[in-house]
């Protein structure tokens, strides 16, 4: 850690740079003032999803931390990152299906959910209002 202080000491970022190229993966490059190892400080977040392969040129300095309201600020020495995160399935429908036992429950909750809603026509446009959200 040590080595990355002295060299890390002059060495700050002027401008950066944020790319998303490819889905879940986001690679922040920064520009630097002279030449040398840029260490910055890492959100939590950021240092679980920061990438080791694909691009992925920093070295993580767990020893350097700084309290935050957020948590523990990471040191981290590269000026590219890359965040990858797996990839989070979007469907419109349940993954599993619905269990046939509970077709009743649904039903009933829905036919409440339509009892509670508040329709009225004005110029042929049907407005639909939810009281509770006015309220």
């Amino acid at each position: 850690m040590g080595k990355f202080l002295t060299s890390s000491a002059l060495v700050t970022p002027v401008s950066g740079d944020a790319q998303l190229k490819k889905p879940f993966r986001l690679v922040y490059k920064w520009q630097k003032r002279r030449s040398g190892d840029l260490l910055m400080l890492a959100h939590p977040l950021h240092v679980k999803l920061l990438s080791y392969k694909n691009g992925g040129d920093v070295t993580v300095l767990n020893d350097l931390k700084y309290k935050s309201v957020d948590g523990d600020l990471v040191g981290v020495v590269g000026s590219s990152w890359v965040l990858e995160t797996d990839p989070v399935p979007v469907t419109w429908h349940s993954t599993r299906g619905i269990k046939e036992e509970s077709y009743a429950e649904i039903v009933s909750a829905l036919s409440k959910d339509v009892k509670e809603l508040n329709f009225f026509c004005n110029n042929n446009k049907f407005i639909l209002f939810l009281w509770e959200a006015c309220w």
